[in-house]
């Protein structure tokens, strides 16, 4: 289990030094990181639900067929 979290950390300091992670995800995810786990977690979750729909929406909006 240790060995988990050490991972998952590992891998969170690994985007937080990344060049390439947007400013935005970068302030994101340090924003979650000091919120409850389970909160943060299930706010993701529905932030990205939401943004994938809103992206195919637009996506078929302007490409009407594109998006199966």
């Amino acid at each position: 289990m240790a060995n988990a979290l050490n991972k998952v950390l590992s891998e969170i300091e690994d985007l937080l030094d990344s060049p390439t992670a947007s400013h935005w995800f970068k302030h994101a995810l340090k924003s979650a990181m000091g919120r409850d786990i389970v909160d943060a977690a299930r706010d993701a979750e529905l932030l990205a639900r939401l943004m994938v729909q809103r992206c195919e929406a637009v996506q078929e909006t302007l490409l009407p067929g594109a998006v199966t």
